[in-house]
């Protein structure tokens, strides 16, 4: 999320998929195609919220939005790789991403329009 507001959505796809072959060579396949997935995805809902003109999610609706996206495509990843019955999961896997992704769009909040006015003071 925080690169996907700092540098955008292109660069912040390239470094998900970056992570994801850390990932990879670190955890093996399953991780790897987790991770890969779960990045791809939350980073481009992050992405597009952000630079949608009428935002009505704010940073921290956003944060848990992108939290919970990643959350859930490694969910369905982990149940179509495995057939194991993931769905327990759910309950925690909700509560997590609102309590991570709100500190993460609070965090945001706090560090994204200092960003802005660096970079427009580079720019000129």
């Amino acid at each position: 999320m925080a690169c996907s507001g700092c540098i955008g959505i292109l660069p912040a796809l390239a470094i998900a998929v970056l992570k994801s072959l850390f990932v990879g060579l670190t955890r093996g396949f399953m991780a790897f195609v987790m991770s890969l997935l779960g990045g791809i995805v939350s980073t481009l809902i992050t992405g597009i919220c952000l630079r949608a003109k009428r935002v009505f999610l704010g940073y921290i609706g956003i944060g848990v939005l992108g939290a919970l996206s990643h959350n859930l495509v490694q969910l369905a990843v982990a149940y179509v790789l495995t057939k194991a019955p993931v769905y327990y999961y759910l309950p925690f896997i909700i509560i997590a991403s609102v309590v991570c992704g709100s500190i993460t769009g609070y965090m945001l909040k706090i560090i994204l329009p200092t960003v802005y006015k660096v970079r427009i003071k580079f720019s000129d």
